[in-house]
């Protein structure tokens, strides 16, 4: 009786079957955490370049295709600053941009506002006595990024909020 005991025992504790299903259990949390954080970072990359690159059209077009000021002074910036014509133009630009509805991961962005600004800027050229004032437009995007995969990482980490970042672009105005 007592032999049939230690050899089922022995028989159990030599046996290896459900060794790989025990070690696939342990690795699965790490690796949907590996999984979600590459997917993640990739979103976030991916809507930040978009965003940049919406900004960056946006300054242009306006530096571009608004008349410049006759003289850089501070009525001037607060006219162009107050334009709804060039906001409404700026803000179609970069929301078109990031407007990622059409994507297999959902976008997670939202609270997406943009501004825009001119500055005079004080520029000594070789040559030329006295420093000149260029325009120079600013346009700056404010957004919030949602994690949609943030279950995965409140397994180890505190619970992820949303992003804010801010990404602005400079232009100088040639005039036309």
């Amino acid at each position: 009786m007592i032999r049939t005991a230690f050899h089922k025992i022995s028989r159990f504790r030599d046996e290896n079957s459900g060794a790989a299903m025990v070690e696939f259990a342990i690795a699965l949390p790490l690796l949907c955490l590996i999984v979600a954080i590459v997917v993640e970072g990739s979103r976030i990359t991916w809507i930040h370049q978009v965003a940049a690159s919406g900004v960056r059209d946006a300054s242009r077009y306006i530096a571009r295709t608004e008349q410049p000021p006759a003289n850089c002074n501070l009525a001037s910036q607060q006219a162009f600053d107050s334009d709804t014509k060039i906001a409404d133009k700026a803000d179609a630009i970069v929301t078109s941009s990031v407007d990622l509805t059409n994507t297999i991961l959902p976008n997670g962005v939202r609270d997406v506002e943009v501004k825009h600004s001119l500055q005079c800027t004080s520029v000594d050229f070789t040559g030329v006595v006295g420093s000149t004032a260029v325009p120079v437009v600013e346009v700056a995007v404010t957004l919030t990024i949602d994690f949609p995969l943030s279950g995965f990482f409140d397994i180890l980490f505190d619970p992820i909020g949303p992003l804010t970042t801010v990404i602005t672009d400079e232009t100088r105005v040639y005039g036309l």
